[in-house]
C-alpha cells in the first residue's frame, strides 16, 4: 500500500478508521449499559419480568421520559437511551464540524449554532442519566456513564473533523465498498442473525400484585 498510496494519507485513513472505531465501542458501551438482561438459550429469546411489567404499565410515555419509575431496564427504555444515542451521534458531529470550521463561519452564528448543539446534546445526556441501568456484574465496567463515553465520542468526533476532507472522501469510498459486502452477504448469514431468528410474542392477561402473569413465548 505505501507502493502505491503517499504515506501521509495511509496514516490519515489509518487514523480516522481508528478514531471511528473507538467512537462505535464509547456509544456501544454506553447503549448496552442501559439494555435489559435477556437470556437467549435454544428456545429463542425470553421477556425479562422488568418487560412484562412494563406493559401491564397505563404511564404515558412522557411521564416515564420524564420520571421513569422503573427500577431495571426495559426494551422500551433502552430503545430510548438507543435513540438519543444516535441523535447525540449526530449533534457530536455537527458541533465538532463548526468548531473545526468557526473561522469560516460568521461568528454570531458559529455562537448560535455551538450553544443550540451544545444544549441539545446536553439534553439527550440528561434523558439518558434518567433511564435504569443494568445491573448486571461484570468483571469490568467503565465508570461514570454515561458522561465519560459522551464526552470520549465528541472528543474522538472531533479528531475525526480535523483531518482532510480527501482523507474523507477516501474513508467514505472505503466505507460504502465494507457496507456493500456486508449488506450482500455478512447480515445474512452472521452468527447472530441465525441467533435471533424466533421472535418472541408476549400476551400479558393482566398483571396483580402477585406478580399472576398469562403470557406466551413463541
Amino acid at each position: 500500500m505505501v507502493l502505491l498510496f503517499d504515506l501521509e494519507d495511509l496514516v490519515d485513513m489509518m487514523s480516522i478508521g481508528t478514531l471511528l472505531a473507538y467512537t462505535l465501542v464509547a456509544m456501544c458501551v454506553l447503549i448496552l449499559r442501559y439494555q435489559p438482561d435477556i437470556t437467549v438459550d435454544k428456545d429463542g429469546p425470553r421477556v425479562s419480568l422488568a418487560d412484562l411489567n412494563d406493559m401491564d404499565s397505563n404511564a404515558s410515555f412522557m411521564k416515564k421520559l420524564v420520571n421513569p419509575k422503573m427500577k431495571f431496564p426495559t426494551t422500551k427504555s433502552g430503545t430510548l437511551v438507543y435513540s438519543c444515542v444516535m441523535i447525540i451521534g449526530v449533534l457530536s458531529f455537527l458541533l465538532c464540524a463548526t468548531l473545526v470550521n468557526f473561522a469560516k463561519l460568521s461568528y454570531s452564528v458559529a455562537i448560535i449554532l455551538c450553544c443550540v448543539l451544545s444544549a441539545l446534546i446536553i439534553l439527550m445526556t440528561i434523558i439518558i442519566i434518567r433511564q435504569p441501568q443494568s445491573n448486571k456484574v461484570l468483571a469490568f465496567t467503565v465508570p461514570f456513564v454515561p458522561i465519560l463515553p459522551i464526552f470520549s465520542t465528541i472528543c474522538n468526533i472531533y479528531l475525526m473533523c480535523e483531518l482532510s476532507t480527501g482523507t474523507w472522501i477516501r474513508f467514505s469510498v472505503w466505507m460504502a465498498i465494507g457496507f456493500l459486502i456486508y449488506g450482500g452477504y455478512g447480515f445474512r448469514n452472521s452468527s447472530e442473525q441465525r441467533r435471533y431468528k424466533k421472535v418472541p410474542v408476549v400476551r400479558s392477561t393482566s398483571f396483580t400484585q402477585g406478580h399472576n402473569l398469562d403470557r406466551e413465548l413463541i
